[in-house]
């Protein structure tokens, strides 16, 4: 399976991602940017398929699964929000998403669903608690 990662830095050219070595170097880029940074992973460059949106940050992160009916955010966490914080934030770039209070989870669940969604030819990660709408 091949993804299109779309992140800061790639905003206009996605990186192309085929196997796992090629997402670890993208989640550990995304992580070294030390704030709370999104990629946007895509099956095949195809914007009909559905996404996997990846955020991490130090120890944690979020997940966002979407398709073409379901919105799916990772639940559970137990990470408080910063402090003076009222909405929990990551950004793709410049552009900030709001995410649920309890969307953060550990760095290294985030990591597997990654993997998973890579594997899986873009299922939606089953090791991951998630709250749908």
């Amino acid at each position: 399976m091949t993804l299109a990662a779309w992140y800061d830095g790639h905003l206009d050219t996605p990186v192309t991602v085929t196997n796992a070595t090629e997402l670890d170097i993208v989640l550990d880029a995304v992580t070294a940017a030390n704030a709370r940074q999104l990629v946007q992973l895509i099956p095949h460059g195809d914007t009909t398929k559905p996404d996997l949106t990846v955020g991490l940050h130090e120890d944690r992160g979020t997940l966002r699964y979407a398709s073409h009916d379901v919105e799916c955010y990772s639940t559970g966490g137990t990470f408080a929000l910063p402090d003076g914080w009222d909405e929990l934030l990551y950004y793709l770039g410049s552009a900030e998403f709001e995410y649920p209070d309890d969307a953060e989870i550990a760095a290294k669940d985030v990591r597997e669903a990654a993997h998973e969604f890579l594997r899986t030819a873009g299922e939606r990660p089953a090791g991951v608690e998630w709250t749908c709408e």
